[in-house]
């Protein structure tokens, strides 16, 4: 192991004084492969290169002296059951006192450097600080409702308009409590952290798929009698002439009789429920999330009727 080591790092000190042309780490690439028992390398910021019996890390950082690239190079031999062993306690074992691995914890169990965590989990990609949170929906019919409002959005029915339907609830009218900072070169704007609360409201949206156009109204409650009242105006405001599709969620206000015997008596209305843990296939979300980025996030609103004079 010393010896093809000590091969190693001769000949990367020898050809990295200084990089008149080519890649390094193409270069480092090709004398590790002359050492022979090669198994596997990876070309990333750090290149783990796995021997038989010990892992090499090469890592360098690279700057520029009177225009030419100069590559500081280090070296780090670690044998391959301290790998092993770094990588089966992150895949496979949790700490005593904490309930996911970190750099430091990690380093102590395993008996390595900080650094050297670093380079084996960035060359396995393994990111044990970062959780991806999921949702299975339980509606039988899954499938089914996916594909039927998949169709809608790609290939809707003639003479007929697809609506997505939803209520944005509980829309707060913060005020701040004194005026912030504006934007200036060097400085960005400034707003105070704490706030004052003065109301709320509901925007019940119906989002034209085809051509993003809205029709909105703004309630203070959002019960089913303020939703039916907001299928009215959708239909007053549509052409008489066109079926409406309307893509809406599991809502317990959205099936009420009163509702359902309404949209009974409306030959052009059909009603598309997405699955049940599966509103973001309601198309209407999307715009719900733009006008909170735009509009709602750095607003300052002294009371309800200037929030709602600000959403219609």
């Amino acid at each position: 192991m010393h010896s093809v080591c000590g091969f190693i790092i001769a000949h990367v000190q020898g050809i990295f004084g200084q990089v008149p042309h080519g890649d390094a780490r193409l270069q480092i690439a090709q004398v590790l492969w002359q050492t022979g028992e090669f198994l596997e390398w990876r070309l990333h910021p750090v290149l783990w290169v796995g021997f038989a019996h010990f892992a090499l890390f090469v890592h360098h950082f690279e700057w520029k002296v009177a225009g030419t690239m100069v590559v500081q190079i280090r070296i780090e031999v670690l044998a391959m059951k301290v790998v092993n062993r770094v990588l089966t306690l992150t895949t496979s074992r949790i700490p005593h006192e904490s309930t996911h691995w970190s750099v430091s914890l990690m380093a102590k169990y395993a008996g390595v450097t900080t650094w050297q965590v670093r380079q084996i989990w960035q060359a396995a990609d393994l990111k044990p600080h970062r959780l991806k949170t999921f949702k299975i929906s339980n509606d039988p019919h899954f499938a089914d409702k996916v594909v039927d409002i998949v169709g809608l959005y790609m290939d809707p029915p003639d003479n007929a308009l697809v609506l997505c339907v939803d209520e944005k609830t509980q829309i707060q009218a913060l005020d701040r409590t004194q005026s912030g900072l504006p934007l200036a070169s060097g400085r960005i704007g400034s707003r105070t952290h704490d706030y004052k609360r003065n109301g709320t409201a509901a925007l019940y949206a119906a989002f034209n798929v085809l051509t993003s156009e809205v029709i909105g109204r703004v309630e203070n409650r959002f019960r089913s009698k303020e939703f039916l009242a907001f299928l009215k105006q959708v239909e007053r405001q549509t052409p008489k002439d066109k079926a409406l599709h309307i893509v809406l969620d599991n809502l317990s206000a959205h099936k009420t009789k009163g509702v359902s015997e309404w949209v009974a008596s409306q030959p052009r209305i059909h009603f598309h429920f997405t699955p049940t843990s599966a509103s973001w296939l309601n198309a209407v979300e999307g715009w719900f999330s733009q006008l909170e980025r735009r509009a709602l996030y750095r607003g300052v609103f002294s009371g309800v009727a200037e929030l709602k004079a600000e959403l219609q």
